[in-house]
């Protein structure tokens, strides 16, 4: 008997393309997909984790990435709050100093129920 080689199939990059589309797309099974298209499962599969992006594909090593991400923008929001802790002091002071210098009586007094109130949010 004759040894028959066994010859293995090429497929272009638009077939492939096209074929992971409707892997990503469509709502049936992979199985499904690769007997339609006469397919293996395995070259099918191979196919859609390569067009992901390596962020997707590898599990711990993104989440480690977005470990650090979420900790770097903590770390940049408590500046953010700090800051406007900074400010809203400083406003309070610079209206405090306003309303006792620059306002009449009645004004004053209709002016410290927001006051009172701003300064207890803070």
């Amino acid at each position: 008997m004759e040894e028959r080689k066994k010859i293995k199939p090429f497929f272009t990059r638009e077939f492939k393309d096209d074929a992971v589309k409707l892997v990503l797309t469509s709502s049936r099974p992979l199985t499904e997909i690769a007997r339609e298209l006469e397919v293996s499962e395995s070259a099918l599969r191979s196919w859609v984790m390569q067009s992901k992006p390596k962020s997707q594909v590898d599990g711990p090593i993104s989440l480690e990435g977005e470990i650090k991400r979420l900790r770097k923008e903590n770390a940049e929001l408590k500046m953010e709050k700090e800051i406007l802790k900074r400010f809203s002091a400083f406003w309070v002071k610079e209206m405090f100093d306003r309303i006792i210098f620059e306002f009449t009586r009645e004004e004053r007094l209709n002016f410290l129920p927001f006051f009172h109130i701003h300064i207890l949010l803070y």
